[in-house]
């Protein structure tokens, strides 16, 4: 999204979250469709999830050191990579 010329860490974040949510639910109602779906084990999933995406805005909103958000970020993202490819 930078590439975009994008800035602003928290809107990036929303639009990612926003374009995630589409693709999510555009995917679930394929499963849903196919018959696909455990439903006792999806719908604890699915409110955790949700919990968790509540809990996790409220804490972004606190970040001030965009800088070293960055490096967090890219980090994560570098170790998570790695870690898949490897396995």
């Amino acid at each position: 999204m930078e590439l975009l010329d994008f800035t602003n860490l928290h809107a990036m974040n929303g639009l990612n979250n926003l374009l995630s949510a589409l693709l999510s639910l555009a995917s679930v109602l394929a499963f849903i469709a196919a018959g696909l779906i455990v439903w006792t084990h999806a719908l604890p999933m699915a409110v955790a999830a949700g919990i968790g995406g509540y809990v996790g805005a409220a804490l972004s909103r606190r970040i001030t050191n965009m800088a070293a958000l960055r490096i967090f970020v890219t980090l994560v993202g570098t170790v998570m990579t790695v870690a898949f490819f490897l396995r």
